[in-house]
């Protein structure tokens, strides 16, 4: 699985997470402008390493959230996941996924399912 690097909101880092997981969530429970989308993934990754000092570091968990609208054609990201291939997919590319040009947003934040710790890099 992939990793990130992420220097945090005070500039410190980067912070190295690795993929744990990933998962759906329809409707999406992010908002942009007050808009609801069709689907939200998350992929969820673990700190496994950073600077000095990295294991006390707060936020144990980045998550990036992508939203995704239902539009005229499928998004090819989506054409690839078969339920057949649940627990098998080898690799993102997030390249394929995101725009950089549609806008990024990083905040510290919670999970947002129980036990909704504050311990996360969105």
């Amino acid at each position: 699985m992939g990793t990130i690097e992420i220097t945090d909101l005070n500039g410190k880092g980067p912070y190295i997470y690795k993929v744990d997981h990933l998962h759906m969530h329809g409707p999406s429970e992010h908002r942009l402008d007050g808009k609801q989308e069709d689907l939200e993934m998350h992929i969820v990754h673990e700190l496994v390493d950073g600077p000095e000092g990295w294991k006390d570091y707060h936020d144990k968990l980045a998550v990036v959230g992508v939203l995704f609208r239902v539009g005229e054609k499928s998004h090819p990201f989506i054409d690839r996941i078969r339920v057949q291939d649940f627990g098998e997919i080898a690799s993102v590319n997030l390249s394929e996924l995101v725009d950089p040009s549609a806008g990024l947003y990083h905040y510290k934040g919670s999970l947002t399912t129980p036990p909704c710790a504050d311990v996360v890099n969105w």
